[in-house]
């Protein structure tokens, strides 16, 4: 599973290390790789064509993935993206239209 990253944190640095041109193409193309960047438990929307509108996973890991049906109707599934073939296989013959990171599994003790 891919890392959540402290988004702040790594502007900040960013900006210590003297890229803070706001116009700059440098800056532009940092701040987007960030703002793509998923956060926890957020869902991550299936790129149709601009991949700046979304991404898929790296992995075949699975996934919590949201799909819609023909006639509209909304579901959550778990399945994985293969990545080869660019399908989903998630047990439906449904449309992913957004996905997200499986929490981490419960373990005696937490919260």
């Amino acid at each position: 599973m891919g890392r959540l990253i402290d988004a702040d944190m790594l502007k900040a640095h960013y900006a210590w290390w003297g890229e803070t041109e706001s116009g700059s193409d440098k800056k532009r193309t940092f701040d987007t790789i960030i703002d793509l960047q998923p956060t926890a438990m957020e869902w991550v929307p299936v790129p149709e064509v601009d991949p700046l509108k979304g991404y898929l996973p790296e992995t075949e890991d699975k996934v919590l993935c949201c799909t819609m049906t023909k006639k509209g109707n909304a579901n959550i599934v778990i399945g994985y993206y293969i990545k080869e073939s660019g399908y989903w296989a998630c047990g439906m013959n449904s449309n992913v239209t957004a996905w997200m990171p499986l929490p981490e599994p419960y373990k005696e003790g937490e919260g």
